[in-house]
């Protein structure tokens, strides 16, 4: 494989998933680019050292615990957990740029998935039923009964609120017209 030692280019191979972490670690302290990485060759070229800042209650027990298992078992630990919490659905996230669909929103936190159809009417786990949506407008606007959702994700889906209807991307699909009052002008109180 042909690399450059430029730090951008190892950070980029590392991203695509073209070499590991321990790869990019190596290449980036000059190991030649066609030798294999294994940590004990890592360990044997480069005195170890964990430079992080945390509360001392926190930095004892991280220290108490690579004591006891070492660090590499403890990092195979700590990745193997981060794993299994991963819950399915990053790539919907992904796919809508990390940022919430709804119309003129672009909350990036507190993210969530949101089933276009429910799941409590058969709705599947699809891409095209999945869109991102912030934990506001998904829990007190599509389950609070103030934006309705129909269509195909990612570029097929209406948003219905109470000033219109807009398609994915922003783009209104006809604004809604205000509603006519039952009354003649300047005599209603309201």
């Amino acid at each position: 494989m042909r690399l450059a030692r430029a730090p951008e280019a190892v950070a980029t191979a590392f991203r695509e998933g073209r070499i590991t972490l321990l790869a990019a670690e190596a290449i980036l302290r000059g190991a030649p680019l066609d030798e294999t990485v294994t940590l004990r060759k890592l360990q044997e070229q480069v005195r170890p050292e964990i430079d992080f800042w945390a509360p001392p209650a926190v930095a004892r027990l991280f220290l108490a615990m690579v004591a006891r298992v070492g660090l590499e078992r403890l990092l195979d630990h700590a990745i193997a957990t981060w794993l299994a919490m991963a819950q399915p659905g990053h790539e919907v996230f992904e796919r809508d740029g990390w940022r919430c669909t709804a119309p003129a929103c672009s909350a990036r936190r507190n993210l969530h998935r949101h089933h276009i159809v429910y799941r409590s009417h058969r709705g599947p786990d699809e891409p095209w039923n999945l869109t991102t949506l912030c934990a506001w407008h998904h829990q007190r606007g599509v389950h609070g009964a103030g934006l309705k959702i129909r269509g195909r994700a990612p570029d097929d889906l209406v948003f219905e609120l109470g000033v219109g209807r807009f398609r994915s991307g922003d783009r209104a699909v006809g604004l809604a017209q205000p509603a006519q009052s039952r009354c003649a002008p300047r005599t209603c109180s309201t």
